[in-house]
């Protein structure tokens, strides 16, 4: 819950004042809304932003936790309308809801066991009885009012965690409030909590993605320890580039990831010989995350991806989801969008040779190109200078490669250290001439969705 910004009336004025520009007078339904929520005990932070006419164009324009911008579910929507019964006296009532959400003039009139209609007042009416125009219409304002106000019981939903507050104006189109909605309806007099809603603009949409926090994320990592710093990276820009300028919110618009970084997933450099020593280590760590409430599981290792059949199991029995990466691989390559024809794959031989320990071994349908062995050695030994020595400057040497040894349009990156390189790297004349599909890249993309909601699950492994 909010805190209380004041402690003391004169704290009051000191937090109202800071708002204002020079020579600004303070309105005077801002300083009734402010004492309102003072003397209930609401914990509030005020907030300027631009003349806001309506709750679509305010929610483009509140400021919260430096950035501009919120979602509509987390704007309040205001409704006064007149309820016009067959028999008896009219009567106003005031209703409120999320901005996404219709209002259903039905429910309305079920919830108020009236037989009559509910009508609109218009601003020209509203001005007149109540001194106020919409976008300037708040639960608090009509407090002292004594009619009733209906809140849909969307407005106590808690789809976004974090923060998990609500905004509306503070009696001005150019003044906001921030509070909780628990906190405030309560200190509201003849409030009402029905559902009202009529139609919902879908969640799933794009437009509304950003309403849910992301999905929590659990990595493993470990081979190399680097890997799953550098997939989190990848996420983080992912999420922000499916979001939008508009929508990000900064850190609170990023999802919770725990990252287990696991020694023995260096064994799996070995993996023919460490098969089960790897397993054993690697299912302890599936589970430990998967008991830290984690929605998605992600290994940043494509030798370790192997073992994917068996980390799906795992993952199911916890309803987590797992995220393939050779299957995210083949869903690329399948796309004729993509026009990954004629690749070659660069990895260690227990990956790249699509072997029976590769969890790639499903690309030999597609008739990859061989890479001489010494080329192998020497992009091996590229990896290993990431892995012992932390030197990330070998993008060059391996530009060179591919330009130069290997006969191929196409190249799929399925070595972390690698893509820890080309990530690295801030320009790339290969990437111009020639189409890299780094498997980490597109594994963090798809990851992203996931976490968004913009991915279906898929159980299969």
């Amino acid at each position: 819950m909010l805190k209380i910004n004041t402690l003391h009336r004169i704290d009051t004025e000191c937090l109202i004042s800071s708002h204002l520009k020079k020579n600004e007078y303070v309105p005077e339904k801002v300083c009734k809304v402010v004492k309102f929520l003072y003397d209930n005990n609401v914990g509030f932070i005020l907030s300027r932003n631009k003349k806001a006419e309506s709750c679509k164009d305010a929610r483009s324009k509140r400021n919260r936790l430096g950035h501009v911008g919120i979602t509509l579910f987390e704007e309040l929507k205001s409704f006064v309308g007149k309820i016009i019964p067959e028999s008896g006296k009219e009567y106003i009532v005031a209703i409120h809801c999320r901005a996404h959400v219709e209002i259903s003039f039905e429910k309305v009139l079920n919830t108020l066991d009236t037989d009559g209609k509910l009508v609109r007042l218009e601003n020209e009416e509203l001005n007149k009885i109540f001194g106020l125009e919409y976008a300037t219409v708040n639960p608090i304002l009509l407090s002292c009012e004594k009619i009733p106000q209906i809140f849909d019981t969307g407005t106590l939903e808690s789809i976004v965690k974090i923060p998990g507050t609500m905004m509306t104006n503070a009696g001005d189109k150019t003044w906001a409030i921030e509070f909780d909605p628990k906190v405030l309806i309560k200190a509201i007099p003849n409030a009402v909590i029905a559902d009202i809603s009529g139609d919902k603009k879908s969640l799933l949409s794009h437009e509304n993605v950003n309403i849910v926090n992301p999905k929590s994320i659990g990595i493993i990592t470990g081979n190399g320890p680097d890997s799953g710093i550098a997939l989190i990276q990848i996420i983080n820009d992912y999420i922000i580039n499916l979001k939008g300028k508009q929508h990000f919110s900064g850190d609170i618009s990023l999802p919770i990831v725990h990252m287990l970084s696991l020694p023995e997933m260096g064994l799996s450099m070995e993996l023919k010989y460490r098969e089960t020593a790897t397993w054993n280590a690697l299912s302890a760590a599936c589970k430990q995350l998967c008991k830290n409430d984690i929605k998605i599981l992600a290994i940043a290792c494509n030798t370790c991806q192997y073992f994917g059949p068996k980390i799906q199991e795992i993952c199911d029995n916890f309803g987590v989801e797992f995220i393939s990466m050779p299957k995210a691989v083949i869903e690329y390559i399948e796309n004729e969008e993509n026009n990954m024809k004629d690749f070659a794959i660069i990895g260690i031989d227990t990956v790249a040779g699509l072997g029976d320990f590769s969890a790639f071994r499903d690309l030999s349908k597609y008739n990859p190109i061989s890479v001489d062995q010494k080329v192998i050695k020497e992009i091996h030994e590229i990896g290993y200078q990431v892995k012992q020595q932390n030197n990330k400057s070998g993008f060059q040497k391996l530009e060179q490669i591919f330009d130069k040894r290997i006969n191929a349009k196409n190249f799929i990156i399925a070595l972390t250290e690698l893509s820890i390189i080309i990530r690295n790297s801030k320009k790339s004349t290969t990437k111009k001439r020639k189409g890299i599909l780094d498997t980490l890249d597109l594994y963090g993309k798809e990851i992203a969705k996931a976490s968004l909601g913009l991915r279906l699950s898929d159980k299969k492994g």
